[in-house]
């Protein structure tokens, strides 16, 4: 099974949203999204690890690299230091394959972490999950713009646990 990883943003390009105390959802994502890789590859999959810029370079090399499933880790933020919680996004008529991996990762998610609100399944115009030629989803955390979130985001301990779900989804996908 091939699975592209895609951390969202890119650090000194596009940082993504930072969080109040200055967290860049960059590097969250890529500290997630490497050791989301690992577990992966521990399980048997071959893994395409990008993190870019580029939308177009992202699905082009993952489509290349001929991705069974391709997963986008990112923070999500909002104006309202309230907002909460994770959301899994997947494109508008997508694929059964899509719903299903969106599905997996929302199940383990939320299996792992109880408490943090389950904002669902939604479905959207995301580039990375229209122009990729196999299921897509893309994974918001957490909001890095609440601070009480932007703390877990930052803990690397939860960085791990949020890995670990995020395997395990992709895994039960593939089932």
């Amino acid at each position: 099974m091939r699975v592209t990883v895609n951390p969202g943003h890119c650090p000194g390009i596009d940082p993504g949203a930072m969080g109040p105390a200055g967290l860049r959802e960059a590097d969250v994502a890529l500290a997630v999204g490497k050791l989301t890789a690992e577990y992966l590859r521990a399980a048997g999959c071959e893994v395409l690890l990008i993190q870019d810029d580029s939308l177009e370079k992202i699905c082009s090399e993952s489509n290349a690299f001929r991705a069974d499933l391709f997963v986008s880790i990112h923070c999500n933020s909002h104006t309202s230091p309230a907002a909460h919680g994770c959301e899994f996004w997947t494109a508008r008529n997508a694929s059964m394959g899509a719903y299903r991996l969106a599905s997996c990762l929302e199940k383990q998610f939320c299996a792992t972490f109880p408490k943090l609100y389950n904002r669902g399944v939604k479905t959207g115009g995301l580039y990375v999950t229209l122009h990729t030629d196999c299921p897509a989803c893309l994974v918001e955390t957490a909001f890095i713009s609440n601070p009480a979130e932007e703390r877990l985001l930052a803990d690397p301990v939860w960085q791990d646990e949020c890995a670990k779900a995020i395997a395990r989804g992709v895994t039960d996908a593939m089932q």
